[in-house]
C-alpha cells in the first residue's frame, strides 16, 4: 500500500469535505494516483473508485493514461451516495467496466433513481 501526500496545501485542512474547492482537490488527487501508477510502471488489475470524490479516475484513466502505457486495469466504480456529485457519478458509470453500490440495500433504495443513468433505473443486476 502506498500513500500519496500532496505538498501543495490541497489537503492541509481540518475537514475532508465541505470546502469550496472539493472538486478541484479530489480531481488533483485522482490524477496524482494515476500518474503514480504510470510512472512506477505498475499495472494493477482493477482501479476501484468510490463515490463522486474519485469518479474522475474512470474518465481520466481512459483519456489520459490507458493510451500512454497504463494498459491493464479495468475500472470498477462504487456508488455511495447519489445525493452528491451526480454529474461525476454519471460520468464514472459511463466510463467504468462495472459499477456497484455500497450494498444490495442501497441498490434497491436507488431503484427509482435516474441521476446516474439518464432515464434508466440505477438497479444493478450484473454479478461478478
Amino acid at each position: 500500500m502506498f500513500f500519496i501526500e500532496p505538498r501543495n496545501g490541497f489537503f492541509d485542512t481540518p475537514t475532508v469535505y465541505g470546502r469550496y474547492d472539493d472538486e478541484v482537490r479530489f480531481d488533483f488527487f485522482c490524477k496524482a494516483a494515476l500518474e503514480f501508477l504510470l510512472r512506477s510502471n505498475r499495472q494493477p488489475d482493477i482501479l476501484h473508485c468510490h463515490d463522486w470524490s474519485t469518479a474522475n479516475v474512470a474518465k481520466t484513466y481512459w483519456d489520459d493514461y490507458h493510451p500512454y502505457g497504463l494498459w491493464k486495469p479495468k475500472v470498477v466504480f462504487t456508488i455511495h451516495n447519489l445525493n452528491y456529485g451526480q454529474k461525476k457519478i454519471s460520468e464514472a458509470a459511463y466510463y467504468c467496466q462495472k459499477f456497484t453500490t455500497v450494498s444490495p440495500t442501497y441498490a434497491y433504495e436507488t431503484g427509482e433513481c435516474t441521476a446516474a443513468s439518464g432515464n434508466q433505473p440505477c438497479v444493478l443486476t450484473k454479478q461478478w
